[in-house]
């Protein structure tokens, strides 16, 4: 399955699921499509996602837009590409609930919004912003935003690298201003939980023995080797 150039919908550009739906998907390549939410893909029920590429979607809006690649309430992502999306929040990956295993998020970015009511929010997690997210043998890095490579209430990780993600002023993945996974708007400094096989591009609570830390973007494919 290709879908692209998919029309401007409220949700889902490229294809939408809708409530207690189960959507599979497999050997898709989802490209430049855009909607309010959802640019690639938006499902309101349970989405799988194997063997994949999503790619310069978009989610557009007055206002907030969530997903520029995906957006779900609750998701199971493996062996996929999601790269070059956009978004105000989330721009690979907005999902209450993730499963993320053996898939690279790169190149995505979350340019935040302007309110008339409360003014300018900077954009929330360039690669992924979540609820409760878990991250297995994944590599995210080269996303942007003003709060980073991931955003997340809940975030699990293990054997995987989060690096070279962040705002342009400063290079953060997880944790302080401008970071990569931000607990919540009040708390800059997350709790992650690691299984001590990661490389972090910054440096986090959480983390335990055996995980790199403060990693370099010009350091990480020689750490990685």
């Amino acid at each position: 399955l290709e879908s692209y150039y998919g029309a401007p919908h409220y949700q889902g550009g490229g294809i939408s699921a809708g409530l207690d739906s189960h959507l599979y998907l497999a050997r898709c390549e989802i490209d430049n499509n855009y909607s309010n939410d959802g640019g690639g893909i938006a499902s309101t029920g349970f989405l799988s996602i194997n063997n994949s590429y999503i790619h310069h979607n978009a989610a557009r809006a007055y206002g907030r837009s969530d997903g520029g690649g995906v957006s779900a309430r609750s998701a199971s992502i493996s062996n996929t590409t999601i790269a070059y999306n956009s978004a105000s929040y989330g721009g690979g990956i907005s999902a209450s609930y993730l499963t993320l295993g053996s898939a690279t998020i790169s190149g995505n970015t979350a340019h935040g919004y302007i309110s008339e009511i409360d003014g300018t929010h900077a954009g929330a997690g360039g690669g992924i912003d979540g609820g409760t997210v878990s991250i297995s043998s994944s590599t995210i890095t080269g996303n942007r935003a003003g709060y980073g490579g991931v955003h997340a209430y809940s975030l699990r990780i293990s054997d995987s690298v989060v690096a070279g993600n962040g705002s342009p002023e400063e290079s953060n993945d997880i944790g302080g201003v401008g970071g990569g996974a931000y607990g919540s708007y009040s708390y800059p400094n997350p709790l992650v939980y690691s299984n001590g096989h990661n490389i972090f591009g910054s440096f986090v609570r959480g983390s335990t023995l055996g995980d790199l830390e403060g990693v370099a973007t010009d350091r990480l494919f020689a750490a990685v080797n």
